[in-house]
């Protein structure tokens, strides 16, 4: 199906520039939102270096307020939101990140319909699919992989507040995809993102994780696993999805193999060989953790995933849209070989012992 335009929100996100890419490619006009910190112009000029950015323009928009929504809204087919928008700020209130992450899709979802926008894609996450189950860390193994029928358990007490908060904004999601069924809802439930970086490096998600290794950040690796994807391949799955409305009703796993922290960190220090120096390769005991995260608020966040093994099947996007994502290992490599590329890493002496 072809788009007079599509709405991509949050528009600077690593994910939506990836997918704006896509869509300008695929001749699609591509409207995205802003918020008042970002630089349209330096951003478009970004994007000419991979794809036309003659029908690509730029509104101010942001999820914590009503203004803008509107005029982002008007004369768009679809609106694609990449990325799950969580406040930016709420400091340790688990209460304000939930109702925050809630009340700004809601605001998305019903702005569009308002503006007789009927093609929504939301972005998830593995977070409200796998969190709060108990598996079998040291055996490493499950008898089945999650699915899109599983959900995170929000009754365990074990899920961080993220975990929370966007297991609790998807739901908010299938609510109002039920109460308005004229609106055509897709989710997609990506693990963290990985791949080549478009402009500067993103400070979050699997780019800031693998900078933060190779940069030497970590003084030892907490006892964690993840869902792994592409973001090149993220946005394809998005193309496809738009492009299908045999999707719409339905959540999609995107992601391309469970990976362990260490297992990410032994890959960048044998194959990146000029910055193995500062690349730490020494799990910490699941005790150390629990006694830093007592004082240490990014160490407690890591507490909910400690021996986590949470393999997720990607299966029905495989069978519904023919969507064949590269290896995650392969996404953690790419994602190195771009900021090395980019000039956005330093080279280390090589690690000793």
């Amino acid at each position: 199906m072809r788009y007079r335009a599509v709405l991509v929100t949050d528009a600077g996100g690593c994910v939506a520039r990836q997918l704006t890419v896509s869509l300008l490619n695929a001749g699609h006009a591509v409207r995205g939102t802003l918020d008042h910190s970002e630089d349209p112009e330096r951003l478009r000029t970004i994007l000419s270096q991979y794809a036309p950015v003659d029908a690509l323009e730029y509104v101010p928009a942001d999820f914590g307020a009503d203004a803008g929504w509107a005029r982002a809204m008007e004369g768009v087919d679809a609106v694609i939101v990449p990325a799950s928008p969580l406040p930016a700020v709420v400091g340790h209130n688990r209460q304000a990140l939930v109702q925050g992450a809630v009340s700004a899709i809601l605001r998305v979802l019903n702005i569009a319909r308002a503006s007789g926008v009927t093609r929504i894609i939301v972005a998830s996450s593995t977070s409200a699919i796998v969190g709060g189950h108990i598996r079998d860390a040291e055996a490493g193994t499950r008898f089945n992989p999650f699915t899109e029928a599983d959900w995170s358990d929000l009754a365990s007490g074990r899920l961080s507040a993220g975990q929370e908060a966007r297991t609790r904004a998807e739901l908010a999601v299938w609510d109002f995809a039920m109460s308005f069924e004229e609106m055509g809802v897709s989710v997609i439930n990506a693990g963290k993102v990985f791949g080549p970086v478009i402009g500067e490096a993103s400070t979050g998600g699997g780019t800031g994780l693998i900078r933060r290794l190779m940069a030497g950040e970590y003084r030892d690796l907490p006892r964690i696993g993840f869902e792994g994807i592409d973001v090149r391949d993220l946005a394809d799955l998005y193309m496809r999805v738009l492009g299908n409305d045999l999707s719409i009703g339905n959540r999609y796993v995107a992601t391309a193999g469970f990976l362990w922290l260490e297992d990410v960190a032994q890959l960048l220090s044998a194959e990146f060989h000029e910055h193995a120096g500062r690349i730490c390769r020494r799990t910490a005991p699941d005790i150390v953790l629990r006694l830093r995260a007592m004082f240490d608020g990014s160490a407690s966040r890591a507490l909910p995933d400690l021996g986590h093994y949470a393999p997720c099947s990607p299966a029905r996007a495989w069978q519904d849209l023919g969507w064949r994502p590269r290896s995650a290992t392969d996404a953690v490599r790419s994602t190195a070989q771009s900021l090395i590329a980019a000039g956005l890493l330093e080279k280390a002496p090589e690690a000793v012992g």
